[in-house]
């Protein structure tokens, strides 16, 4: 017997390559500057200063290349859907709803805010409304919602909107 999975991936669309060469150019500079600067100081106090801008900037440096080069990746298995953050495919997932804790997914804009709501889980780049969607599922018994932006096949599989091919 076969099990129907649908696997979409969706990532950030990136800058073209001149932007983001300026944009590496320019905080080079500045981490220059700031450890320049640093070395005016005394001896002893300058080179935590320049460790610490180091470490400061390697830090900043992986955060941004993490969420550049991040995707998500939106699993339909048969009884649960699957939402994974990350760089491949290995990574742990970030929220398993099964069809036993979901209570519905709507278009953002049905949507009513309400303060019963524990967490709201966010897995998607672009701030579009008009393509995001929001699920709810209860998990001991608290509610939680999970916002998303699925594409034809998870719409299709959902019967969130009918797709036309």
């Amino acid at each position: 017997m076969f099990r129907h999975v649908v696997k979409e991936v969706k990532v950030r669309e990136h800058l073209p390559l001149w932007q983001t060469s300026i944009i590496i150019m320019f905080a080079i500079i500045f981490i220059n500057y700031l450890i320049t600067k640093s070395n005016m100081l005394t001896p002893k106090y300058g080179n935590i200063a320049s460790i610490l801008i180091l470490l400061g900037s390697l830090a900043v440096f992986a955060f941004s290349g993490y969420r550049y080069l991040s995707s998500f990746i939106y699993i339909l298995d048969e009884d649960e859907l699957v939402f994974i953050r990350g760089i491949t495919d290995n990574n742990n997932p970030k929220l398993i709803v099964t069809s036993e804790e979901l209570q519905w997914i709507k278009p953002y804009e049905d949507v009513v805010k309400s303060k019963e709501i524990k967490r709201t889980y966010k897995f998607l780049f672009k701030k579009d409304k008009t393509k995001m969607y929001v699920g709810e599922f209860i998990r001991n018994g608290k509610k939680y919602r999970f916002i998303f932006e699925p594409g034809p096949k998870i719409k299709k599989a959902l019967n969130l909107e009918k797709v036309y091919s």
